[in-house]
Protein backbone atom coordinates (compact mmCIF):
# COMPACT_ATOMS: atom_id res chain seq x y z
CA UNK A 1 0.00 0.00 0.00
CA UNK A 2 1.39 3.57 -0.87
CA UNK A 3 1.36 5.97 1.47
CA UNK A 4 1.01 9.65 -0.07
CA UNK A 5 3.99 12.22 0.80
CA UNK A 6 1.44 14.25 3.17
CA UNK A 7 1.03 11.93 5.30
CA UNK A 8 4.26 10.59 5.59
CA UNK A 9 5.06 13.84 6.11
CA UNK A 10 2.94 14.36 9.08
CA UNK A 11 3.50 11.38 10.45
CA UNK A 12 7.10 12.25 10.75
CA UNK A 13 6.37 15.54 12.15
CA UNK A 14 3.90 13.39 15.00
CA UNK A 15 7.61 11.76 15.57
CA UNK A 16 9.39 14.07 15.35
CA UNK A 17 7.40 16.75 17.69
CA UNK A 18 8.51 14.00 20.77
CA UNK A 19 11.91 16.02 21.03
CA UNK A 20 9.93 19.36 21.59
CA UNK A 21 11.00 18.15 25.18
CA UNK A 22 14.49 18.28 24.55
CA UNK A 23 14.12 22.16 24.66
CA UNK A 24 12.38 22.47 27.99
CA UNK A 25 8.86 22.09 27.65
CA UNK A 26 7.39 19.81 30.71
CA UNK A 27 5.71 16.78 29.16
CA UNK A 28 6.61 18.16 25.83
CA UNK A 29 7.33 14.34 24.25
CA UNK A 30 4.03 13.67 24.79
CA UNK A 31 2.20 16.92 24.16
CA UNK A 32 3.64 17.70 20.72
CA UNK A 33 2.53 14.04 19.33
CA UNK A 34 -1.04 14.67 21.24
CA UNK A 35 -1.04 18.30 19.16
CA UNK A 36 0.03 16.77 15.71
CA UNK A 37 -1.97 13.62 15.93
CA UNK A 38 -5.67 15.55 17.29
CA UNK A 39 -5.42 17.92 14.30
CA UNK A 40 -4.69 15.13 11.57
CA UNK A 41 -5.94 11.91 12.70
CA UNK A 42 -8.62 11.71 10.58
CA UNK A 43 -7.13 13.18 7.33
CA UNK A 44 -5.19 9.75 6.97
CA UNK A 45 -5.32 6.45 7.95
CA UNK A 46 -1.15 6.16 8.40
CA UNK A 47 -1.02 9.76 10.79
CA UNK A 48 -3.54 7.87 12.91
CA UNK A 49 -1.89 4.87 13.36
CA UNK A 50 1.92 6.58 13.74
CA UNK A 51 0.35 9.08 15.87
CA UNK A 52 -1.11 6.27 18.07
CA UNK A 53 2.31 4.54 18.10
CA UNK A 54 3.83 7.57 19.03
CA UNK A 55 1.77 8.76 21.87
CA UNK A 56 2.29 5.67 23.57
CA UNK A 57 5.00 5.16 23.42
CA UNK A 58 5.97 8.61 24.88
CA UNK A 59 3.34 7.77 27.79
CA UNK A 60 4.90 4.64 28.20
CA UNK A 61 8.55 6.60 28.17
CA UNK A 62 7.14 8.45 30.93
CA UNK A 63 5.59 6.43 33.12
CA UNK A 64 9.28 4.70 32.85
CA UNK A 65 10.67 7.78 34.30
CA UNK A 66 8.21 8.73 36.72
CA UNK A 67 9.08 5.45 38.55
CA UNK A 68 12.75 5.34 38.24
CA UNK A 69 12.32 8.81 39.79
CA UNK A 70 10.41 7.63 42.65
CA UNK A 71 12.50 4.98 42.96
CA UNK A 72 15.52 7.01 42.88
CA UNK A 73 13.82 9.15 45.92
CA UNK A 74 12.67 6.27 48.04
CA UNK A 75 16.10 5.10 48.09
CA UNK A 76 18.32 7.74 48.53
CA UNK A 77 16.18 9.33 51.19
CA UNK A 78 14.84 6.08 52.65
CA UNK A 79 18.34 4.28 53.22
CA UNK A 80 20.44 7.19 54.79
CA UNK A 81 17.98 7.28 57.77
CA UNK A 82 19.06 3.55 58.45
CA UNK A 83 22.74 4.26 57.96
CA UNK A 84 25.38 7.62 58.41
CA UNK A 85 23.08 10.55 56.74
CA UNK A 86 23.86 11.17 53.22
CA UNK A 87 26.72 8.51 53.09
CA UNK A 88 25.12 6.07 50.28
CA UNK A 89 23.56 9.04 48.09
CA UNK A 90 26.57 9.06 45.54
CA UNK A 91 26.42 5.16 45.32
CA UNK A 92 22.79 5.70 44.49
CA UNK A 93 22.41 9.09 42.46
CA UNK A 94 25.44 7.84 40.31
CA UNK A 95 23.93 4.97 38.35
CA UNK A 96 20.28 6.44 38.50
CA UNK A 97 21.68 9.03 36.49
CA UNK A 98 23.39 7.12 33.79
CA UNK A 99 20.38 4.52 33.28
CA UNK A 100 18.25 7.99 33.12
CA UNK A 101 20.53 9.30 30.60
CA UNK A 102 20.79 5.82 28.90
CA UNK A 103 17.31 5.95 28.25
CA UNK A 104 16.86 9.42 27.12
CA UNK A 105 19.30 8.96 24.62
CA UNK A 106 17.43 5.65 23.77
CA UNK A 107 14.06 7.73 23.46
CA UNK A 108 16.10 9.86 20.81
CA UNK A 109 17.09 7.60 18.98
CA UNK A 110 14.07 5.46 18.95
CA UNK A 111 12.16 9.07 17.73
CA UNK A 112 14.75 9.65 15.23
CA UNK A 113 14.29 5.47 13.53
CA UNK A 114 10.61 6.09 13.81
CA UNK A 115 10.88 9.36 11.69
CA UNK A 116 12.81 8.06 9.03
CA UNK A 117 10.51 4.75 8.79
CA UNK A 118 7.49 6.94 8.61
CA UNK A 119 8.82 9.32 6.10
CA UNK A 120 9.45 6.08 3.98
CA UNK A 121 5.83 5.18 4.45
CA UNK A 122 6.62 2.43 6.34
CA UNK A 123 4.60 1.58 9.52
CA UNK A 124 6.89 1.68 12.52
CA UNK A 125 6.54 -0.01 15.68
CA UNK A 126 8.28 1.36 18.68
CA UNK A 127 9.88 -1.79 20.97
CA UNK A 128 8.75 -1.85 24.80
CA UNK A 129 5.60 -0.34 24.64
CA UNK A 130 2.36 -0.22 25.97
CA UNK A 131 0.04 -0.21 22.89
CA UNK A 132 -2.91 1.81 25.41
CA UNK A 133 -4.62 3.91 22.67
CA UNK A 134 -4.49 1.09 19.74
CA UNK A 135 -8.09 -0.25 19.69
CA UNK A 136 -9.81 1.83 22.45
CA UNK A 137 -9.33 4.84 20.33
CA UNK A 138 -11.03 3.46 17.28
CA UNK A 139 -14.92 3.30 16.60
CA UNK A 140 -16.36 -0.05 15.95
CA UNK A 141 -17.73 0.15 11.79
CA UNK A 142 -20.87 -1.58 10.95
CA UNK A 143 -21.82 -3.30 7.89
CA UNK A 144 -22.09 -0.74 6.20
CA UNK A 145 -18.90 0.64 7.20
CA UNK A 146 -20.50 3.44 8.67
CA UNK A 147 -19.29 4.09 12.55
CA UNK A 148 -21.73 3.17 15.34
CA UNK A 149 -20.15 5.67 17.63
CA UNK A 150 -19.33 2.39 20.01
CA UNK A 151 -15.43 1.34 21.24
CA UNK A 152 -13.63 -1.56 20.74
CA UNK A 153 -13.55 -3.39 24.25
CA UNK A 154 -9.81 -2.98 25.92
CA UNK A 155 -8.65 -6.03 24.57
CA UNK A 156 -4.97 -4.95 24.43
CA UNK A 157 -5.36 -5.67 28.37
CA UNK A 158 -6.83 -8.71 27.91
CA UNK A 159 -4.63 -10.27 25.70
CA UNK A 160 -1.27 -8.82 28.08
CA UNK A 161 -3.55 -10.71 30.67
CA UNK A 162 -3.56 -14.52 29.02
CA UNK A 163 -0.01 -13.93 27.37
CA UNK A 164 1.86 -13.08 31.12
CA UNK A 165 -0.56 -15.33 33.47
CA UNK A 166 -2.13 -17.94 31.54
CA UNK A 167 0.94 -19.02 29.60
CA UNK A 168 2.78 -20.16 32.64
Amino acid sequence: MEVDKDARTWATICHLSALIRLVGVPLGNILGPLVVWLAKRRENEFVDDQGKEALNFQITFTFCEIVLFILIFILAFGAPLHYQPFSILPVIFLPAMLIMMALSILNIGLVIKAAIRSNEGISYRYPFTLRMLSRWTRPKRSSSNKPTGQLDPPSNLCNFYKLFFLNY
